[in-house]
């Protein structure tokens, strides 16, 4: 299908040092829901770099897999 080529705009673009809103919170956080990381893809999600809680959601995957099967 045909599309109109325009420019980007700047506020959709995300710069190499961006993270994700939650990247390296503090667990001690009211928090009303999970308060671990249920990403399933932190580990090869580079918003995620560097982040203490990356791999928690990978984990958590494994887990319901394991518990389910």
């Amino acid at each position: 299908m045909p599309v109109i080529d325009h420019p980007i705009h700047p506020s959709t673009v995300k710069g190499a040092d961006h993270r994700y809103g939650c990247w390296n919170l503090p667990k001690e956080l009211n928090h009303s829901m999970s308060n671990r990381c249920r990403y399933d893809m932190s580990v090869t999600d580079p918003n995620c770099s560097g982040c203490m809680h990356r791999g928690e959601g990978e984990e958590y995957e494994a887990q319901v897999r394991k518990a389910g099967a």
